[in-house]
């Protein structure tokens, strides 16, 4: 045995047993058990509320086969997910966990169970217990109150809190679904206003669900500017609100009708923020945000049938106002030659779902199916604006003809009654003979092309080529192109080698312009993966061709790219704010389709796919060196 003593063995001694600390960890870590189980955060929700699945497993530092989202539907819609890594030493012994976070939106109450959980981790199967999720009843809104007057939103599309009034229990951000009248007739068109309110700064905001308005018949208004800001008084608290969408509704049929939860997501400004102050509207450069998930209530709306008594024949379904205009483009016109009549029909209410006009035409004439185009402008009492029939005519046979009066039935709220808008008839001269009168060509009309008969194949006059017996098969040009061509291969090869040894000096250039090729062949297998009907593939492909790109761009590792810093460095290499947003906001898009539960149809993936295509070659564009 060898004995040591002084500071040497001292320190030999310490060294031993850190040495000997760290194997027990790492001994500890190995021989930590591998189990996964799932929860939810928050344990429940109102509809509109944002929520998350929770995934943990603990004994590994990654998994081998992903959970997929649960389907939540018609529950809860789903957000996007993330993941994270943990590690934690307590008592010489290094626990490991991966936490997968499926996130959500409440939409309908009701209890349901979120399934068990599929993975794979540690080279073991594993599940979670099924949980028990409750989607509460919507909270009732405060009540109604006077507005304080309206305001522009300076510009932005945000919504400032209103001061004044603690606001004890009471929500700081909701949404209502307001109609202009809840008693309508078929087809009547009914205006509906979302409008927020709240007591917070809103920096931005997105709709995340919209109701399929089973029974309408939608048209979409825009919100002319930025928003109109207001203040209002809803249960004794005062709110700034502001309407987010504005749509007109046209029902198609009788009974009560229920509009479904329109759900927003929007961005609310840390009230916690020491610095949150120095800006109501928009972001600052202070100012931290957090997602806050709300949904409108749903709304009833009773839709009455149209009165029986007095409804014309020709009854077109229309509630509003008509005015009708009919015209012959000729006065006269050969037999079988073609003439036009133009139907111009203005009014007011579902103008886009206005049928052709029904039209009783002679006999002698054939009538082809119009065609129609139009020109409306959305407002409060439905679409306005102007519709145009044209319809191509072809008499057979000479004569006078008569068009008869154009007649369109609508229905006047205004008055409560029927009415009839009317054009008068029209007369039409036709010359000529009968149809088939003329026999060969006279008869045909205009409407179609016509095989009239099939000519033989023209014989060339010229002749071809000829060469002598003592001619060179080889012309000058030829010769000196083939002794040309080796010196020019050789030279060509030199040049290639030069610029390869260029590239090869300057690796940061190389990667920079090999950059665009290399994303295009990755979204040219991105789409190749559509048609053998692999989604998630694709999506997987795309978001490597972005990643790919941008680690060319900044001569970085793709595994080194960071999704926080991303953004700033690609504005660093001279890519605009917009493109840079598009190209993270497709990142996550990309991400988000790999984990969601079902399959995105063909033309979702086509869309990211041109999307992709598009980013990159503008990002090409603005970093170009």
């Amino acid at each position: 045995m060898i004995s040591a003593s002084g500071p040497g063995a001292v320190r030999l001694a310490c060294l031993a047993i850190s040495l000997g600390a760290s194997l027990a960890g790492a001994t500890g870590a190995w021989a930590q058990d591998v189990s996964a189980y799932a929860y939810t955060d928050p344990a429940r929700a109102r509809p509109g509320d944002l929520f998350s699945v929770i995934v943990n497993v603990s004994g590994v530092q990654s998994l081998e086969e992903w959970p997929a989202a649960p389907d939540l539907s018609p529950h809860a819609s789903y957000r996007g997910s993330s993941s994270s890594t943990s590690f934690q030493m307590s008592g010489g012994v290094t626990m490991m966990s991966v936490e997968v976070r499926f996130r959500y939106q409440a939409i309908r109450e009701g209890t349901f169970e979120i399934g068990s959980l599929q993975m794979r981790a540690g080279g073991q199967a594993l599940s979670t217990d099924p949980v028990e999720f409750s989607v509460l009843a919507q909270a009732a809104p405060p009540s109604s109150g006077s507005a304080a007057g309206p305001g522009a939103a300076g510009g932005q599309p945000a919504v400032g809190a209103a001061p004044g009034g603690d606001g004890e229990g009471l929500p700081e951000l909701f949404m209502l679904a307001e109609p202009a009248r809840t008693q309508v007739l078929v087809n009547e068109p009914v205006l509906l206003e979302y409008r927020l309110f709240t007591r917070r700064d809103v920096d931005s905001y997105n709709f995340t669900d919209l109701p399929p308005y089973t029974g309408f018949w939608v048209e979409e208004l825009d919100l002319a500017g930025p928003l109109q800001v207001e203040r209002v008084q809803r249960g004794g608290i005062q709110y700034a609100s502001a309407v987010v969408r504005r749509t007109v509704l046209f029902p198609t049929s009788t009974g009560r009708k229920t509009l479904e939860p329109l759900s927003m997501e929007a961005r609310v400004k840390d009230s916690s923020n020491p610095f949150g102050g120095l800006g109501s509207f928009g972001s600052s450069l202070f100012s931290r945000t957090a997602p806050v998930g709300v949904a409108t209530p749903p709304v009833e709306i009773d839709v009455l049938p149209l009165p029986e008594a007095g409804r014309p024949p020709d009854f077109t379904g229309l509630v509003g106002d008509l005015a009708v205009a009919a015209e012959l483009d000729r006065d006269s016109v050969a037999a079988n030659e073609a003439v036009t009549l133009t139907v111009r029909v203005q009014g007011r209410g579902n103008m886009r779902g206005l049928p052709a006009p029904s039209i009783n035409f002679p006999a002698t004439v054939e009538a082809f199916p119009p065609e129609t185009s139009e020109t409306l402008i959305g407002g409060e009492r439905g679409l306005s604006g102007s519709r145009r029939f044209e319809f191509v005519l072809v008499p057979r046979e000479p004569g006078l003809i008569t068009i008869p009066a154009v007649q369109m039935g609508y229905y006047d709220p205004d008055a409560d009654e029927y009415r009839v808008a009317r054009a008068p008839a029209s007369r039409l001269v036709v010359t000529g003979g009968a149809a088939g009168a003329a026999g060969g060509g006279e008869g045909r009309t205009r409407t179609s092309i016509e095989t009239l008969r099939d000519d033989i194949r023209f014989i060339s006059l010229q002749t071809g080529r000829f060469r002598g017996p003592g001619d060179s098969p080889v012309g000058g040009a030829v010769l000196w192109a083939a002794l040309l061509a080796p010196a020019a291969v050789v030279a060509g090869a030199a040049g290639l080698r030069r610029r390869r040894d260029r590239l090869g000096a300057d690796r940061a250039a190389h990667r920079d312009r090999r950059a665009s090729r290399r994303a295009r062949q990755r979204l040219a297998r991105a789409h190749a993966l559509i048609k053998e009907t692999d989604s998630r593939g694709c999506f997987a492909e795309a978001s490597a061709a972005l990643e790919g790109f941008a680690a060319d761009k900044l001569d970085v590792a793709v595994a080194g790219l960071v999704r926080s810093k991303l953004p700033d460095q690609l504005r660093g290499r001279g890519a605009s704010g917009a493109t840079t947003d598009r190209f993270v906001a497709l990142l996550e898009e990309c991400d988000r389709q790999r984990f969601a539960p079902g399959t995105p149809g063909t033309s979702r993936q086509q869309d990211v796919l041109r999307d992709c295509r598009k980013v990159l070659s503008d990002l090409e564009r603005e970093t170009r060196r």
